[in-house]
């Protein structure tokens, strides 16, 4: 593909990622000059199989210590800061490690995938940025990306170069069209539900609405299927999970971040790689976490224990079943309908991760556990309503298993 296209511009970042970037021309100025061999630098990475590590420092220490000879489009100014470049009134530039408002937001909406703390524009390794070439963009290599996201210039050029014909791709909502001047974003979805593409405006332009929205379908679709960007070393993982029981995250908002996606990876991991090995991660964070108002708050819901426990139930030892069923117990007083629907989940029949076990139901030790556990429980109401469920659990077993059912 790229020497099909000797002298274009090809584009930036990371060409293995999910994720691809369309914009309607570069964001920063001052990268014209390093872009005239671009394809030529492209089959030198390709070649020489040029990786992240191997690319050299373009910034450092606030000064600029690359040039043309160094400058790699795998990852662009490596080195720069997350902080917006701005010019003095007597032309000279404050922060000139700095960035443009377009990759300083770009930054922010693939922020969560980042697991190391640094203030470097980072998000070229999770994602190929490139700018609308309408000979280019009909390659195969641009349309086999699982999430697109497209910034137009216009709304006259979002319908001349509609996505959904470039890339085969339909509305979500029926027919391409503008409801009203605030409507600047539009969602398209492949014909069989692999790749979604979210066209808005350029993002040093985009509202604060629609970057958000940009944000949380990365993340929906990163955690949902998009394998590329899943941290699959839980050692990496277990080092955050220490740093948060130690209380090095002192601001609210940093704690939250990061057990959202601490729990985002240990789930996506369950549910679609290594389960038992990710199931005691859940477990490793749970007793080192379980202790913090923010890893269970039932007023604002339970989502990092409910995904996992169906699994957990299967897998996990039935001492540390009693022992997360117990602390659910404590801790929640609304506890009987979060466990009803965790053993409502553990049917086989309709439980998506099942697949991903060898086990196909909850072991009749710890079925016999969790009953114990029930008929512990001081409301008779409570107690009536989960035991009759964890019978109803066992006949469902037992029409789906037949006479390879233990119990």
């Amino acid at each position: 593909m790229v020497k099909a296209h000797q002298g274009k511009f090809i584009g930036y970042g990371n060409p293995n990622s999910p994720v691809l970037i369309i914009v309607p021309k570069i964001d920063d100025d001052r990268l014209s000059v390093y872009n005239v061999n671009n394809s030529c630098q492209w089959l030198e990475n390709i070649e020489k199989q040029t990786d992240f590590n191997d690319v050299k420092e373009f910034f450092y220490g606030g000064e600029q210590v690359g040039d043309e000879s160094t400058f790699n489009p795998l990852y662009p100014f490596k080195g720069q800061r997350d902080v917006i470049v701005k010019k003095k009134k007597n032309g000279d530039v404050c922060c000139i490690d700095g960035t443009c408002r377009s990759w300083h937001r770009y930054q922010y909406v693939f922020s969560d995938l980042r697991w190391d703390l640094t203030d470097k524009i980072e998000f070229f390794k999770y994602a190929f940025y490139t700018v609308f070439d309408e000979e280019l963009i009909k390659e195969k290599f641009f349309h086999n990306f699982s999430l697109f996201f497209y910034a137009y210039q216009s709304i006259t050029t979002l319908f001349q170069y509609n996505p959904s014909k470039i890339f085969n791709m339909k509305h979500l909502f029926g027919e391409l069209e503008v409801r009203s001047r605030d409507h600047t974003e539009f969602m398209f979805q492949s014909w069989d539900y692999g790749s979604l593409l979210i066209a808005t405006l350029p993002y040093d332009r985009i509202s604060n609405a629609d970057l958000i929205q940009s944000k949380y379908v990365l993340e929906s679709k990163i955690y949902g299927y998009a394998d590329g960007l899943i941290i699959k070393d839980d050692g990496l993982v277990k080092k955050y999970i220490n740093m948060l029981g130690k209380g090095e995250f002192k601001d609210i908002y940093s704690k939250k971040l990061w057990y959202s996606r601490i729990f985002n990876t240990i789930f996506a991991n369950i549910s679609r790689f290594d389960t038992n090995r990710w199931i005691k991660t859940w477990i490793y964070a749970f007793r080192k976490l379980k202790d913090d108002k923010y890893f269970y708050s039932p007023q604002k819901g339970s989502d990092f224990i409910t995904d996992a426990l169906p699994a957990i139930f299967i897998v996990a030892p039935k001492d540390t079943v009693r022992e997360i069923v117990s602390y659910i117990v404590m801790k929640n007083e609304e506890y009987y309908s979060l466990l009803i629907e965790v053993i409502d989940r553990c049917d086989s029949t309709k439980w998506h991760m099942n697949d991903k076990i060898k086990n196909r139901y909850i072991p009749k030790e710890t079925y016999h556990e969790l009953m114990d556990v029930f008929l512990e429980i001081e409301s008779a109401d409570y107690k009536t309503i989960l035991v009759g469920k964890l019978i109803w659990l066992k006949y469902q077993y037992r029409k789906k298993f037949g006479k390879t059912f233990e119990y």
